[in-house]
């Protein structure tokens, strides 16, 4: 059961990557809304 490294290479690692790639992309959004978007501008 513990010898399944292909399973853990091509379902949890690309999972993985995806979720953090994900919320990085978001929180780069989000600080880049900050930047452009401040609140002196509303």
């Amino acid at each position: 059961h513990f010898k399944q490294y292909s399973r853990l290479f091509f379902e949890f690692l690309p999972q993985l990557l995806f979720l953090v790639l994900l919320f990085a992309y978001l929180a780069l959004l989000m600080i880049i809304k900050w930047v452009i978007y401040d609140a002196s501008e509303t």
